[in-house]
C-alpha cells in the first residue's frame, strides 16, 4: 500500500516530494504563496527579536519568582511551627516530635483548602466554572484562526467557508524488498513520533478533498475509496492540533493522552486508521488519527473495519510479499 502523504526516501535521502503530488487539482497563485512565506518569515524574525530583547528580563523575573517562593516557604514553615507550638502548649502529655509539627499542620490546612477548592470547582456558577453550554461552544472551535493571506488563498481555491480542519499522518519511509519502513523522530521515552499534517477536508465534485494554503487541493475520487482500516496500536504524534482541549467530552472515546518527558511532550493516540483506495490499479492509503474517524466516515459513507490480525499488508507495497 502506497502512503498518500508519505515521502519515499528509498533511493533519494533528500527527497521532499510527497506521493500525493499527482493528485493536486488546484494550486494557489505564486504571488499569494510568496506573500504567505514573507508573512511567516517576518513573524519568525519578530519572535526571535522579542526573545532576544526580553531574555534578560525573563531570567531576572524567574530568579525573583524562585527567591520569593523559597522565602514564602520558609516564612510559612516558621509561622506554622509557631502556630503548632502554641496549639500544643496545652497538650504537653502528647509526644509529637518537633520536626513533624509543621507537616501535620500543613497537611490539615491542605486538606481544608483542597476540600474548598473541589467544592468551588463542582459548582458551575463559581468563578472559573465551565457549564455544559460552554463545553458545547468549545467543541465548535477546533480550527485555528486563518491569517488574511490564508483566507485569501482559500477564497481563490473556492473552498467552502464552513469547511473544518482535519488531521492526517505523513511520514518518510524506505521500501525494503516490498516492506514499507516508516520513519519518524525520537519522542518521549524513546517512542517514534510521526508528522501530523492539517488540511481543510471536504467533499466536492464526487471527490474527497484536502486543501492547504501552500500546496493547493488534493482530490481522491470517492468511487476509488473502498475501506477504512483500523490498526489497534498506539501512535505518537508531535502535539495536539485542535483548538478544543483533548480533555473535551467528545474526544474521550479515543484514549488521547499527553505524554511528557522533561520539557518535551507528545500526543499519544490509542489507535489509528488507514483510508484505503485503488487508483489506476495501485493500492493507496491515507493514515489518520482515530479522533478524525467521524469526518472520514461521513465524507465517504463507509464504516471503519474491525482490527485485522496484524495489518502487515498496510505496510506492504508488493502484493506477493
Amino acid at each position: 500500500m502506497k502512503p498518500f502523504f508519505g515521502i519515499d526516501i528509498t533511493d533519494d535521502k533528500k527527497n521532499e516530494t510527497v506521493n500525493a503530488a499527482p493528485f493536486i487539482v488546484q494550486k494557489p497563485s505564486a504571488a499569494s504563496v510568496r506573500k504567505l512565506e514573507q508573512e511567516e518569515e517576518a513573524a519568525t524574525e519578530a519572535l526571535k527579536e522579542y526573545i532576544k530583547k526580553h531574555s534578560r528580563k525573563v531570567d531576572r523575573f524567574l530568579c525573583a519568582v524562585l527567591f520569593g517562593f523559597v522565602a514564602a516557604a520558609l516564612l510559612f514553615a516558621a509561622l506554622t511551627f509557631g502556630l503548632a507550638h502554641r496549639l500544643l502548649e496545652g497538650y504537653e502529655h502528647l509526644s509529637v516530635p518537633a520536626v513533624l509539627v509543621p507537616g501535620v499542620v500543613f497537611a490539615i490546612l491542605s486538606f481544608v483548602c483542597g476540600a474548598l477548592y473541589r467544592k468551588a470547582g463542582a459548582d458551575p456558577e463559581s468563578d472559573g466554572g465551565e457549564t455544559e453550554e460552554d463545553d458545547d461552544e468549545a467543541g465548535e472551535e477546533d480550527d485555528a484562526p486563518l491569517s488574511t493571506t490564508e483566507a485569501t488563498i482559500f477564497q481563490e481555491l473556492r473552498i467552502p467557508k464552513t469547511t473544518k480542519s482535519v488531521d492526517v499522518i505523513g511520514f518518510k519511509y524506505r521500501d525494503k524488498r516490498g516492506r514499507i519502513r516508516p520513519r519518524g523522530r525520537d519522542g518521549v521515552n524513546g517512542a517514534t513520533v510521526y508528522p501530523l499534517y492539517t488540511f481543510k477536508g471536504y467533499v466536492k465534485d464526487d471527490a474527497l478533498c484536502f486543501a492547504c494554503a501552500y500546496e493547493g487541493v488534493y482530490a481522491v475520487p470517492l468511487s476509488e475509496i473502498h475501506a477504512i482500516r483500523t490498526v489497534d496500536k498506539r501512535l505518537y504524534l508531535p502535539c495536539w492540533s485542535k483548538g478544543t482541549p483533548l480533555t473535551h467530552e467528545k474526544f474521550k472515546p479515543y484514549k488521547l493522552k499527553t505524554v511528557r518527558g522533561g520539557v518535551e511532550e507528545n500526543l499519544r493516540v490509542g489507535w489509528y486508521h488507514v483510508l484505503e483506495f485503488v487508483h489506476k490499479g495501485e493500492t493507496w492509503g491515507i493514515w489518520f488519527p482515530n479522533y478524525e474517524l467521524p469526518f472520514f466516515e461521513k465524507a465517504t459513507g463507509l464504516k471503519a473495519d474491525e482490527q485485522s490480525t496484524d495489518c502487515k499488508e498496510l505496510f506492504t507495497s508488493d502484493p506477493t510479499v
